[in-house]
């Protein structure tokens, strides 16, 4: 990979993170060109509104075609799919610059802090599906982002408390890292900026917190009843964990400071524009 100023950014599945990046880069103006892939035609009206120049993949295409990766800055924001990875993966080796938007789940069932250096293991189909396209992406000088539950405007605890569907996950005090998804754009196109190839970052806000005060926070703002508790095992395995994201290091390697640091500027913002 080069180190010249890439004059095209691809943005590899247009989801909630994809599309914020594709917004993010857009007003950056650092890029003459910004494309977006989807396999859902639908999508393509959408991703043309946010600007960006829409890449329609299909059963045939999987994967975008090697002349819109080479020199450029590369973004993966979709979900593992080993079949689609590998490929992908080797047509990466000619982006000038690559980043790989992963999870927390590599970290298994660990609790407690979380850094840089913390090591990775998962016996969890989850956690080994992200590691093993960790490994794909890293290879090929990827640098890897690490996030823990993605929110903003559209999608987070704020909607779910607001439609009465949140819970808290036995008495509520474990504690879940969670990263404003405008801040994850921007940490990609550090990333791409000046990134170390093939290293690897867990990200989040600076103050982690407990599910409850999370929820007692929102139920607060919006004038509701505190929302009621479900035994451990009902709950979905992403709000059994309880771990906190130490994500200091990684701002400090990628030079970038938060907009989003701590949830109640996250959450306010959410509220605001997501009313």
């Amino acid at each position: 990979m080069g180190t010249s100023t890439a004059e095209r950014l691809l943005v590899v599945g247009c989801g909630f993170t994809g599309s914020a990046l594709c917004r993010l880069a857009l007003a950056d103006g650092r890029y003459g060109q910004v494309l977006a892939t989807t396999r859902n035609p639908e999508r393509t009206a959408d991703i043309t509104a946010l600007g960006a120049i829409p890449v329609l993949l299909h059963d045939a295409q999987p994967v975008p075609p090697a002349n819109l990766l080479a020199g450029a800055d590369v973004a993966i924001t979709y979900p593992p799919e080993p079949a689609r990875d590998e490929p992908l993966a080797e047509l990466c080796r000619k982006a000038r610059a690559l980043v790989y938007i992963s999870s927390t789940a590599v970290y298994g069932a660990r609790r407690g802090t979380i850094d840089d250096q913390t090591p990775i293991g998962s016996t969890e189909d989850r956690g080994l599906i992200r590691i093993a396209a960790e490994g794909l992406f890293r290879n090929v000088g990827a640098v890897v982002l690490r996030a823990p539950g993605i929110y903003g405007p559209g999608r987070g605890l704020h909607r779910r408390v607001r439609e009465g569907r949140a819970k808290l996950t036995g008495d509520g005090s474990n504690h879940i890292s969670r990263i404003h998804v405008e801040d994850l754009a921007g940490l990609c196109l550090a990333a791409l900026a000046q990134g170390q190839p093939g290293s690897a970052h867990v990200v989040g806000d600076l103050q982690p917190i407990s599910r409850r005060t999370a929820v007692a926070y929102l139920c607060e703002r919006l004038g509701l009843p505190m929302a009621p508790s479900q035994p451990v095992e009902a709950a979905h395995p992403t709000l059994r964990g309880d771990r906190q994201v130490d994500p200091r290091a990684a701002l400090a390697a990628l030079g970038y400071t938060l907009k989003f640091p701590n949830y109640t500027v996250g959450f306010d913002d959410c509220l605001t524009r997501d009313p």
